[in-house]
């Protein structure tokens, strides 16, 4: 038993050491990984909000948001004024019946594909206009306070 000692002790440490440079690639490679914003993400770790802020802030992400806004925007003037909305009821209904529409992935009743890419929450407020929630504030992009982009932002 003496004489497989060093042996042991020495497949034990090699194991350890094994295991510990497993630990570091897998941790360094996590940490580079690129994020890819999708609403269907979850739970994100802090530096994950930062990188998807940061996809947020690349140049035309504003002017790509805006573009969305107005398509949601007329995609919901169209459903208002099909002639189906005549009164103050009938207004609030279709006002929530859209903002079911929105909360889910599927926008075929305003005739739009829905997209995953903002992570946050489409609603319209009572009065019909379009808002949009970030899902949380540590991704809200520095754009958001813009003048043409605030009256969506919640």
């Amino acid at each position: 038993m003496l004489k497989n000692k060093p042996m042991i002790i020495f497949i034990v440490i090699l194991i350890v050491v094994i295991i510990i440079a497993i630990s570091v690639v897998a941790s360094v490679y996590n940490k580079n990984k690129s994020v890819v914003p999708d609403n269907s993400i979850d739970v994100i770790s802090s530096n994950d909000m930062f990188k998807i802020k940061s996809a947020y802030e690349v140049q035309g992400k504003k002017q790509e948001f805006l573009e969305l806004c107005g398509k949601i925007e007329l995609a919901v003037a169209n459903k208002l004024l099909d002639g189906t909305v005549t009164n103050d009821q009938e207004l609030a209904e279709a006002i929530k019946d859209i903002n079911t529409v929105l909360s889910t992935d599927d926008w075929k009743y305003l005739g739009l594909q829905a997209s995953n890419y903002w992570m946050g929450n489409w609603s319209l407020d009572a009065k019909g206009a379009i808002k949009f929630s970030f899902k949380d504030t540590s991704i809200k992009p520095n754009w958001a306070k813009d003048k043409d982009v605030v009256k969506y932002i919640k």
